[in-house]
């Protein structure tokens, strides 16, 4: 059983995890936004997960905050 399949999350498993960097290239803003994003709550709870230190965001989820608010992110790739 690998690790990150004993942790309790709201992303499914069948939706794509993407590291900081990689949702922050997704959403066209720099890794300090995501950051700033999800400290502040914008970005909601159920949409990463921490696995140790390492944060994983939910592409799906990413992309539903990404319609929402249009005027803050730059491109969907």
């Amino acid at each position: 059983i690998r690790q990150t399949e004993l942790i309790e999350t709201s992303i499914p498993q069948d939706d794509e995890k993407l590291t900081q960097k990689a949702a922050s290239k997704f959403l066209g803003v720099s890794v300090t936004t995501i950051i700033d994003w999800r400290k502040s709550g914008k970005i909601p709870r159920d949409a990463y997960i921490r696995i140790g230190r390492p944060i994983f965001y939910s592409k799906k989820k990413l992309l539903e905050y990404a319609r929402k608010n249009r005027n803050a992110v730059r491109s969907i790739q």
